[in-house]
């Protein structure tokens, strides 16, 4: 995993997030460790089946930007614990581009509710919320594509200085 991208909270206080206005990345991730596990009696077994859902709302009106939509959970095998972090799970959610498309304040929380036999359910943080800041950007960018489309990256391997595609200039 990358990580330039990784955003761990490990700090169980009022808990704050930045994130560019359009942009997916980072990741919000938040730490399910081993104490939190043990004080709400969760055992591997309910975390192996488990729904993990992200909702996200404006601090200021309480309307939802994001209610409800997928996260995901990553189990961690005993190479991936790090020195701040003893969790062996950690859940988060991939940012779209609509999400962070207003610069604002927001409220977020993680809810897993548990399947199977383990009927139930629990929203993390449980002590408050993650505060998200969306933020302004400095860069303005423009995508430049040889297809005259503006979808997709601009690939400098992809053409040479002649405008010709490298393909073309080596056969």
């Amino acid at each position: 995993m990358n990580k330039i991208w990784e955003f761990h909270i490990y700090n169980y206080n009022m808990k704050n997030f930045f994130i560019k206005k359009g942009n997916t990345l980072p990741d919000i991730k938040l730490s399910i460790t081993d104490q939190m596990l043990s004080k709400y009696d969760i055992t591997d077994d309910m975390m192996e089946n488990v729904a993990v859902t992200f909702s996200m709302i404006e601090e200021k009106t309480g309307n939802y930007r994001i209610a409800n939509v997928g996260g995901g959970l990553t189990i961690k095998n005993n190479n991936d614990y790090d020195k701040l972090d003893d969790s062996k799970y950690e859940v988060f959610y991939c940012f779209r581009v609509r999400d962070t498309r207003k610069e604002d304040v927001y409220l977020a929380e993680f809810k897993l509710d548990f399947l199977g036999d383990h009927s139930g359910g629990i929203t993390f943080p449980i002590d408050d919320q993650i505060r998200i800041h969306v933020v302004k950007g400095m860069t303005k960018t423009s995508v430049i594509s040889t297809t005259g489309t503006v979808s997709g990256a601009f690939f400098p391997s992809e053409i040479n200085t002649f405008g010709d595609s490298f393909d073309d200039t080596f056969k």
